[in-house]
């Protein structure tokens, strides 16, 4: 599992702090999108 921190920029300006998680695979080395949700830890 991995987690990718990042910003969404959205329309109307604001910016909104996310934790992605994600997954490989082990049988088929297939990375997938799992969930994302606000990442309390702010990104400077």
């Amino acid at each position: 599992m991995y987690e990718v921190r990042g910003k969404l920029h959205g329309p109307n300006g604001k910016n909104l702090s996310v934790l992605t998680v994600w997954m490989t695979d082990f049988e088929t080395g297939n990375t997938r999108f799992i969930t994302m949700y606000p990442d309390k830890r702010r990104i400077k």
